[in-house]
């Protein structure tokens, strides 16, 4: 319904001073508080910037009243920024729109103090609850068309797990129903409910269609478990009482769609370890774990649709998620608008809805390591974000208040070309796939896990896709004519992390495995890549003198793409050594990662350039008795216009473990350094063993 726009005092000035000045700043309200506070008074504008400034930010709105900061804006006739009052969210941007202005019978401008022309009401932007019956329902019905036009319509989204071409034959109306995982949830259908229940598929599989949950457990999930104890009992009934609100949403909107009987979840699906009688509830559970873990990248692709609790960081805040960015309705607001010319406008601004890359790639489920495979593998995604909920599949993105599709443009997201079977496909055949694959390596390597020690587990649906339809060898991590690039790189621990006491020293992979990091990192590649102002820039790019000889792991278990016991990497190339008694140790100021350390030579005051050392390994293990450190070239920066001069260049800092194999010394990396290329001018090409 269009009417009279209702302004606070604050904003009714706002709106005089659009009318006149061009550019300014302004201070809207004293707090957000005092800007709910306002909203609540049936300010139409402080509504609009309420909204924004909660769909902007990652935090939740409580971080929000809490703040005692200001809200400023400045105004430009380009956009609005509005500053948070949490200064890490920076600032939310109001986009407006303009039409011209009218004159009024006279002759004469509008009273530009009157400010208005009208209040535009576009209706509901988004369910306003998902905790009431018609918000579920409506929710519901959105999510059944999505899933049946999908299943019509998107011929790539019906691609099987072994797919190796996007030129198929359509397979439109031949899809086959999959095997069902081991165990599942089985809730019964609409005309004969159940109890839910765990069903465990005999020698005979059966196929069906069901649903699977993408969460985080967080630390709600331990009376979920199933375990030895309670297996026989959840054959018979599941205690919906006893599960947490993620799972027992999940069931709750699994039968609400109605499209499926049967629910995976993890949790429940896998034994896990019974502490009533951890011996034997650990051996069962290791042997249940090694079969079903091989099996996650498949359940997931399998799935009709994965529900994902996107924006949950725990399995006790659920699925359906509080909405307060929906607790006003929120209109157009129209301001009298003046630019330099003199020409009067009509700015309109307008609401918007949250955005696909800051609701969903930076929400807390996907800064989870298994999560990260979870999305890739499946065909189709319900996100259940924090302020909206979400449509994925290999054909388009969607969202509740766009169910067609969103705008290409607002859900591009780098490193993202392996996220979708179709995707991956496209990138193999446009040969850019082991790019997209170092991007992705770097967004997964910033993810959690509760044991690093999975790193190479939760990616192995992945890598075993990538591997049937590129037929390449794949090495924790590392893939077969990609070895340069993929073992050239340098690590930036994230902030904050463990005490080095506190850290899981489980082994995970290979020293020269970027994978090997044992806390959330960021891994960059310097080889395929140009990274101007940092310590690996160059104008010019990177070559390597290295030469591979061999590469070899050994697996645990039949998975080739999964965790692996140990590797080695042997190679060719110059070496050389820097005492690190001759270096004065900087720590470099708070805007360099953890890991990194200056070595000025001493006797200069500031540290310098020439030599600087990103670590793979904790400052702690740095012994003094090790002063000497083994240097390995792998990288020169390559300037072809001045006789492929070599100034610049890099290499893998080694260990000695003391040990050789067939003759060969054998090391651990320890590190990437920049050291001038002069260091290995008297250096004779050496045999050296990584591991």
């Amino acid at each position: 319904m269009d009417g009279e726009i209702h302004l606070c005092s604050s904003c009714t000035v706002l709106g005089a001073r659009l009318a006149t000045e061009p550019e300014f700043s302004y201070l809207v309200a004293e707090t957000f508080h005092g800007l709910e506070q306002s909203s609540a008074s049936g300010c139409h504008l402080c509504r609009l910037i309420r909204q924004r400034l909660i769909y902007h930010g990652d935090e939740n709105i409580e971080a929000l009243r809490n703040a005692t900061s200001g809200i400023f804006l400045e105004a430009t006739l380009e956009h609005i920024l509005v500053e948070s009052p949490l200064p890490r969210n920076g600032r939310a941007v109001l986009w407006p729109r303009y039409e011209l202005g009218d004159e009024d019978e006279n002759g004469n401008d509008n009273d530009a103090a009157s400010l208005l022309t009208e209040a535009v009401d576009l209706g509901q932007h988004g369910i306003n609850s998902l905790q009431s019956e018609q918000g579920l329902n409506t929710l519901a019905s959105i999510a059944r068309n999505w899933i049946l036009h999908c299943l019509a319509s998107h011929e790539t989204c019906q691609l099987p797990f072994s797919a190796v071409s996007l030129t198929s034959p359509s397979s439109l109306g031949k899809r086959m129903k999959p095997f069902l995982p081991t165990r599942v949830i089985d809730l019964g259908t609409r005309s004969e409910p159940l109890t839910p229940r765990l069903l465990v598929s005999g020698a005979e599989q059966c196929r069906a269609d069901y649903f699977a949950l993408s969460y985080s457990w967080g630390v709600g999930t331990h009376s979920a478990k199933t375990t030895l104890a309670n297996l026989a009992e959840r054959q018979q009934r599941i205690d919906m009482s006893t599960l947490p609100k993620t799972i027992q949403e999940a069931i709750i909107f699994t039968k609400r769609v109605g499209i499926v009987r049967y629910l995976w979840v993890d949790a429940i699906c896998i034994i896990q370890i019974d502490e009533k009688d951890p011996i034997e509830g650990e051996r069962t559970h290791k042997l249940d774990w090694a079969i079903e873990s091989q099996n996650f990248g498949e359940y997931y692709h399998n799935a009709l649709c994965t529900l994902a609790a996107t924006g949950s960081s725990c399995s006790t805040q659920g699925l359906f998620l509080n909405r307060p960015g929906l607790d006003y309705s929120v209109q157009v607001c129209k301001f009298l608008r003046y630019n330099p010319s003199g020409n009067r406008l009509v700015m309109k601004i307008e609401p918007e809805d949250p955005t696909w890359s800051k609701t969903t790639s930076h929400a807390p489920l996907l800064r989870r390591g298994w999560a990260m495979q979870e999305r890739a593998m499946s065909m189709r995604i319900l996100h259940f974000a924090r302020d909206i909920v979400f449509w994925e599949c290999n054909e388009i993105k969607a969202s509740e208040s766009s169910p067609r599709a969103l705008p290409e443009e607002s859900t591009l997201t780098l490193g993202e070309g392996l996220m979708k079977l179709s995707s991956l496909i496209q990138c193999i055949e446009n040969n850019n796939h082991m790019t997209e694959w170092l991007e992705f390596a770097t967004s997964y390597s910033r993810c959690q896990f509760s044991y690093f020690s999975d790193k190479l587990s939760a990616l192995s649906g992945l890598a075993h896709r990538m591997q049937s339809l590129t037929d390449l060898k794949y090495s924790a991590g590392v893939w077969e004519g990609n070895v340069h690039d993929g073992i050239v790189w340098y690590s930036q621990w994230m902030r904050p992390i463990p005490p080095y006491n506190k850290i899981h020293k489980a082994y995970i992979a290979p020293s020269w495995s970027w994978a090997s990091i044992p806390v959330a990192s960021t891994p960059r590649f310097i080889l395929p890549f140009k990274f101007k102002g940092s310590d690996f820039g160059t104008d010019f790019g990177w070559v390597s003198p290295l030469k591979i000889i061999d590469l070899q792991t050994e697996v645990i278990g039949k998975d080739s793409t999964g965790p692996v016991r140990n590797g080695r990497l042997r190679a060719n190339g110059l070496l050389t050594h820097i005492d690190l008694q001759d270096y004065n140790q900087v720590t470099p100021s708070s805007k360099k990662p953890l890991n990194a350390i200056d070595l000025s030579p001493k006797g200069l005051h500031q540290p310098s350039d020439d030599l600087f050392l990103y670590l793979d390994i904790f400052h702690e293990e740095l012994s003094a008795n090790t002063s000497m450190v083994p240097c390995l070239l792998v990288a020169e920066e390559h300037d072809p216009e001045s006789g492929n001069r070599r100034i610049k260049s890099a290499a893998i800092a080694l260990r000695p473990t003391g040990r050789t194999h067939n003759g060969v010394d054998e090391y651990i990396r320890i590190g990437l350094i920049v050291i001038p290329r002069a260091f290995f001018e008297s250096s004779n090409e050496t045999v050296v063993d990584i591991v």
